[in-house]
């Protein structure tokens, strides 16, 4: 503990955890859980590349088709999960509409 710097990255490491944490918690409470995951799915791996090339210079030598090609691969991901985000989830399947469930389906209906 003397090198004044781990104190402040210990710091930095309690404050982005706590406001990641809540950050999580409200997308669950307002957005749909699928949403949720898939953003996360392609998110913590995009900061942990930006993190590692930034903070640890572990992309000091990259190549410029190396680096084209993640983000390109980044853009792909992360507009996926936007397209993701806006399909209307509240339409009915086309079974459902047509009326032609199983008779388990019907039979829960009556109770």
């Amino acid at each position: 503990m003397h090198n004044p710097l781990l104190l402040v990255i210990a710091a930095a490491l309690v404050i982005g955890s706590a406001r990641g944490g809540w950050m999580l918690q409200q997308a669950y409470a307002t957005g749909p859980a699928e949403t949720v995951v898939g953003a996360l799915t392609v998110i913590n791996p995009v900061v942990a590349v930006v993190f590692g090339m930034t903070v640890l210079g572990e992309a000091a030598n990259i190549e410029f088709w190396a680096a084209l090609w993640m983000a390109i691969s980044a853009a792909v991901a992360i507009s996926g999960v936007m397209l993701l985000s806006r399909v209307d989830r509240t339409a009915e399947p086309a079974e459902a509409a047509s009326g032609s469930g199983s008779l388990a389906d019907t039979d829960l209906a009556t109770r």
